[in-house]
């Protein structure tokens, strides 16, 4: 998983908000108990050497400090009213559908009533793996597979959410000088649709391959479906 950026304002606010709750939770472990308690510890083992530095309040700070980063960062910003608050959407969990591409096809070739080429479809799973801080998108088809390396997500747009990744995708299967490994880039709306989720956009490559297409793909949960 890579960092992402965000077009939110509050994720450093919410760093700050998390140094705070760590200072007072460092003050209340002190100011409650705990002094007296590594008395009694320091007491009874009087043959060991004093334990009270590894609990002084600049390291019981850190130690809650990344307990509460820690809790925020994996479980506490996908609560519904959190989220809403800092502005990042959850992509993360197991997306399936299809892409059009106009790889082998001749682009020069156009439909008569549209006048645009015609794409051809491959289908494809998405999985996406996202943290508050990190985030990871894994596209697999029949003969290619490709990871995020930098992305970025805006859920500000038209009151939806946006999601604009750079790839490198690499073919699997048996050798072919056709397919080579490429980078490219790709835009992702997230929509609903009744009940559904979906992600729709379009995406294009660098060369070698240069080609282009459109991505739908609909959720299929968190957890990957046997």
């Amino acid at each position: 998983m890579h960092p992402y950026a965000t077009e939110s304002r509050i994720r450093d606010l919410a760093y700050i908000i998390i140094a705070i709750c760590s200072v007072l939770a460092a003050y209340l472990v002190h100011a409650y108990g705990l002094d007296d308690t590594l008395d009694k510890v320091n007491t009874l083992n009087k043959n060991q050497d004093n334990i009270r530095w590894l609990v002084n309040p600049p390291i019981t700070t850190m130690g809650f400090y990344w307990l509460f980063f820690g809790m925020f960062n994996f479980w506490i910003w996908r609560i519904p009213i959190i989220k809403k608050l800092l502005v990042i959407e959850d992509f993360s969990g197991h997306w399936s559908g299809q892409i059009k591409s106009s790889y082998g096809t001749d682009v020069s070739v156009k439909n008569e009533e549209s006048q645009t080429v015609s794409l051809k479809p491959y289908e494809v799973k998405v999985c996406i793996k996202q943290t508050w801080t990190r985030i990871m998108v894994v596209l697999e088809g029949k003969h290619f597979r490709s990871k995020s390396v930098m992305a970025a997500v805006d859920s500000e747009v038209c009151e939806s959410a946006e999601i604009r990744y750079q790839f490198h995708c690499t073919p699997v299967g048996e050798p072919d000088p056709d397919k080579k490994e490429h980078d490219g880039t790709s835009v992702l709306m997230l929509k609903n649709e009744g009940t559904r989720k979906v992600l729709e956009g379009t995406y294009y490559t660098a060369w070698p391959r240069n080609t282009y297409g459109t991505v739908r793909l609909e959720w299929q949960g968190r957890r990957k479906k046997k």
